[in-house]
């Protein structure tokens, strides 16, 4: 089963400074890798891979919510898509890549404060504009 759990505690001697929980899949493959501040909320990097060993997706929680750059990748390793969080919300700016070995954009996204996409510009595989979706100005 993927249940399988390895729990980490860092600690100076005295008060636990955090947690890491690695899960892994059946096979033995790493799952996910979660750390944890000391009141035991997502803190720092969390990252989830998929039954392959390939990265999923890299996040970084501050006090239990996403916070920062948060990067997604294909199967095949190469990165999807790069979004900002703020306060677990993907807000500003988003980019999707197309699935090739160089970082081709395939869309540039605008985000409202709600994590919804008002503007999104596209391009194909050579970065030549194909259209325009939404309203840039809300």
């Amino acid at each position: 089963t993927d249940s399988t759990f390895k729990r980490i505690i860092l600690s100076n001697g005295k008060l636990i400074k955090s947690t890491v929980v690695y899960s892994f899949f059946g096979d033995g493959e790493i799952k996910e890798i979660h750390k944890y501040d000391k009141n035991g909320k997502l803190s720092g990097e969390q990252l989830w891979f998929d039954s392959s060993g390939i990265l999923q997706r890299k996040l970084t929680y501050i006090n239990g919510k996403a916070e920062s750059n948060g990067y997604f990748f294909y199967p095949t390793g190469t990165m999807l898509g790069q979004r900002f969080y703020r306060n677990d919300n993907q807000v500003f700016h988003g980019i999707n890549y197309w699935d090739d070995s160089l970082p081709m954009e395939k869309s540039i996204l605008h985000i409202d404060d709600s994590g919804n996409v008002y503007y999104q510009k596209n391009y194909d595989r050579n970065g030549n504009f194909l259209n325009e979706e939404g309203r840039k100005n809300r």
